[in-house]
């Protein structure tokens, strides 16, 4: 799916296991774990509404750059997922009068972490913080997972201690809201017939 697909398709909206999603992803990056000698570790995690095509994208995105920034080490990835509150996207305490119930999901890494002054500035399309020489890549695929996170009505960001790896952090609803330009599974097969 491509970044301007990404921006200008209505999504198709339908129950997503995100458990298989992440074994989806696992197998496509199959080779790239036996040539690195990686592993990804992950929960049970949570069915959701949203677009399949993006939510794929969303973690194979997360999964590759935590494999791809690794020094000497074999590359560790661990996702986890847990339910959280939420005002737009936001962490929020208990008892909020208008917190919505979202899934907070973590992708961590043993990797070479980001410095804090660059937590925002990966985020935007073609932001890459080492020259292609060093790590392939377009500066794509960050924003691309921002987008889909935004389009879904959550959040992504990062935590990245000082060698310590780097954690993403997103939220996505569990009801996610229905702007105009969203479809239901449903409403995309009967447009795609007529």
């Amino acid at each position: 799916v491509s970044y301007v697909t990404l921006s200008q398709q209505p999504l198709r909206l339908d129950t997503v296991e995100m458990t298989e999603i992440v074994r989806m992803v696992v197998a496509n990056l199959r080779v790239t774990l036996k040539t690195r000698g990686g592993s990804i570790d992950y929960d049970q995690l949570p069915s959701l509404r949203g677009d399949r095509k993006h939510m794929l994208r969303l973690m194979q995105d997360l999964v590759d750059n935590a494999l791809k920034f690794v020094t000497t080490e074999s590359p560790c990835v661990w996702i986890t997922a847990k339910e959280c509150l939420c005002i737009d996207g936001e962490l929020t305490a208990a008892g909020e009068p208008e917190a919505s119930r979202y899934w907070l999901f973590s992708v961590k890494d043993n990797g070479i972490g980001i410095p804090s002054e660059h937590h925002t500035k990966i985020f935007e399309l073609f932001e890459k913080l080492h020259p292609r020489t060093k790590y392939d890549g377009t500066g794509i695929g960050l924003a691309a997972c921002r987008m889909i996170v935004e389009r879904h009505g959550g959040r992504i960001w990062i935590e990245s201690p000082p060698n310590e790896g780097t954690t993403f952090f997103f939220t996505l609803p569990h009801h996610p809201p229905y702007p105009e330009e969203w479809m239901t599974e449903t409403q995309w097969g009967a447009m795609t017939h007529e």
